[in-house]
């Protein structure tokens, strides 16, 4: 009885299958390195303390300010919140890591014992290394070299390109995109 009062007093005609098409799956879009890279450090980039690019072959966070006591070659502890989020962020990302220290091209004092630009840029890399070595899961990713004044990035005619030249970088490969 309760049957036959669900059931409409008008018959009803079917002439096909009601089967809905179902749309072919989305695939996901997978972000690049440098907007995975950009994401993780975004409020970095937007204070202005690092940037990310792509050179070549390479991606790299590059230290914008980098903090090194004056004249010293120890990246200070202040930095290490930083460095911290750059290994965050790098540790979701393949291949070797290379800490890179660069300096602009005023000769080191005669008679300091940082000896030339090109030692003082090896030993602000090894201090940033280190530092680093600290924040990410594989330790052994990490290597680190000096170039002295020999890749600036700006001519260093200016105060302002000098101290832009004077910096620090973290390389890791471009990922192969299909």
């Amino acid at each position: 009885a309760q049957i036959s009062a669900l059931v409409p007093g008008i018959p009803l005609l079917v002439e096909r299958a009601g089967i809905p098409s179902i749309p072919d799956p989305v695939p996901p879009v997978r972000k690049t390195q440098i907007e995975r890279l950009s994401e993780a450090l975004a409020a970095e980039i937007a204070d202005g303390r690092i940037e990310v690019a792509s050179v070549g072959e390479r991606v790299l966070i590059r230290m914008l300010k980098a903090s090194f006591p004056s004249g010293g070659t120890d990246l200070s502890l202040a930095e290490e919140p930083l460095i911290t989020k750059i290994g965050d962020a790098l540790d979701g990302e393949s291949g070797a890591i290379v800490v890179v220290g660069h300096t602009d091209n005023v000769p080191v004092g005669a008679g300091s014992p940082l000896g030339d630009n090109m030692a003082v840029s090896l030993a602000r890399a090894r201090s940033a290394a280190q530092m680093l070595q600290r924040h990410v899961d594989d330790a052994a990713r990490v290597t680190f070299e000096g170039r002295g004044a020999n890749d600036p990035i700006l001519p260093n005619t200016t105060r302002e390109n000098r101290a832009r030249n004077r910096r620090v970088e973290f390389q890791i490969p471009a990922e192969k995109t299909p």
